[in-house]
């Protein structure tokens, strides 16, 4: 599932406007990246989609109005256009064409009213299975701190209930999860899960390696590469090491392919130098992905080709 337009209507921290995300051709566009000015309204875009989803199918909390409505506006409408997949379209029994929904915030109104019954199937479904696209946002706030650790629970009816939301704790199960894969015990088919996860971590992180778990009194760590520090635990790395960790490590947990992949700030405690890469990287991850940027790095719009580039303005 891809977006190929979002259009907002009175929505909290944007203007009223059509936007389109697809390709010469009419095909949803594979990245999509938002830049303009702090205040434009670029995470606002995002909360947007997400809200939008949650009303027609939530796998958390429905956004409040309160949260959605621009301030002085009576009601606020997110209307967005899907193009499905060939299973999708086959689990819907759709025509070949997309798919629109239009959700409706307003204290007056119901949340979740008037979607077609077949979309609010197709989004309610999650599991961890990369066969079956999904929704995630990585928030901008986001950390591995363990301070943050909070959702310990791998099992999917869980860890969907945070996939949308901007909470401190939503990748709180990360530690368990990767120590889990390096023992055996969190197989799917393909290349072994380590191997899938080390390849991605250094697509984020060249130079550094997984390398392997020991254990440190009653608890199993898994060990980097730091370079001259020699090997380090997760908590050892830097923070643009750490963000690597994340990222790689939610998208082999997640299974994210076919995905719409939501990333607000992919500059989070990169260099400038490397911040280009490091979103190229994870346009790399997973396969059949949108990924939607939000950033305000002018270069990182420019530094990938084939994206759709969306200015915003406060």
């Amino acid at each position: 599932m891809k977006l190929r337009r979002v259009t907002t209507d009175g929505v909290r921290g944007l203007s009223d406007r059509f936007h389109d995300l697809t390709v010469r051709g009419g095909a949803a566009a594979s990245v999509v990246v938002l830049i303009g000015p702090t205040g434009a309204g670029k995470t606002s875009f995002l909360d947007a989609i997400a809200a939008a989803k949650e009303d027609i199918s939530p796998w958390g909390a429905r956004h409040s109005s309160s949260k959605v409505v621009r301030h002085g506006a009576g009601a606020a409408k997110i209307r967005i256009e899907w193009e499905l997949n060939d299973e999708e379209r086959e689990r819907m029994g759709a025509f070949a064409g997309p798919i629109e929904s239009e959700s409706i915030f307003s204290p007056t109104t119901p949340p979740g009213q008037g979607h077609d019954p077949r979309i609010e199937a197709l989004l309610e479904r999650y599991d961890h299975l990369p066969a079956h696209g999904k929704m995630e946002y990585f928030f901008a706030e986001r950390t591995l701190a363990r301070e943050a650790i909070g959702l310990s629970a791998l099992d999917p009816s869980m860890q969907k209930r945070m996939r949308l939301d901007r909470d401190l704790r939503k990748h709180g199960a990360l530690h368990k999860y990767l120590v889990e894969l390096h023992l055996g015990l969190r197989e799917r088919t393909g290349a072994p899960g380590p191997e899938r996860f080390a390849t991605a971590f250094a697509r984020l992180c060249p130079g550094r390696a997984v390398l392997g778990l020991v254990r440190t009194g009653e608890r199993m760590e898994l060990m980097f590469d730091s370079g001259t520090n020699g090997p380090v635990p997760m908590q050892g790395l830097s923070h643009a090491e750490q963000q690597a960790v994340l990222f790689a490590g939610t998208f082999e947990l997640l299974g994210l392919s076919r995905s719409i992949v939501l990333v607000d700030t992919p500059e989070l405690h990169q260099s400038d130098a490397d911040v280009a890469a490091f979103a190229r990287g994870i346009t790399e991850l997973g396969s059949d992905n949108q990924i939607v940027f939000a950033t305000g790095s002018s270069s990182l719009a420019e530094a990938i080709p084939g994206a759709v580039i969306i200015e915003l303005r406060p």
